[in-house]
């Protein structure tokens, strides 16, 4: 597993693929709610990360943040692209009013190396204000 702030290229692709219907991605939970134009802030410059992952095949997960309105998890070329929850509550003006992206992501590995994924809302948690 690898856990980063800023999505990787492959973040946006994926998340295109997804959104033509490809069967070259699958979806396991959430959506891209981003309120910019590009609904994944990637970098520009290309990395050669993902293609490391790839040609060592022991990488059977990312995860991100930095899109504080993604809460996606896509599989692409065999990995799992996840964007963790947010937690933040000042990063652009009216963000602390909302609620129904923040949370956690819950990771539970097993013995055999294989993994299981949860997203828990903080909505789910918390107690009715």
């Amino acid at each position: 597993m690898v856990f980063f702030h800023i999505p990787l290229q492959q973040y946006r692709t994926a998340y295109e693929l997804y959104e033509q219907g490809s069967d070259e991605v699958k979806y396991y939970f959430g959506e891209n709610g981003e309120k910019m134009i590009n609904k994944v802030c990637c970098s520009d410059y290309p990395s050669s990360l993902f293609d490391k992952m790839l040609e060592l095949k022991s990488t059977t997960g990312t995860f991100c943040g930095h899109d504080h309105y993604n809460n996606m998890s896509l599989e692409y070329q065999g990995i799992r692209l996840t964007y963790g929850m947010s937690i933040d509550y000042l990063a652009m003006p009216g963000i602390e009013k909302d609620k129904k992206q923040r949370g956690a992501e819950l990771i539970t590995i097993h013995s055999d190396g294989s993994w299981d994924l949860e997203q828990i809302p903080l909505t789910s948690i918390m107690e009715d204000e």
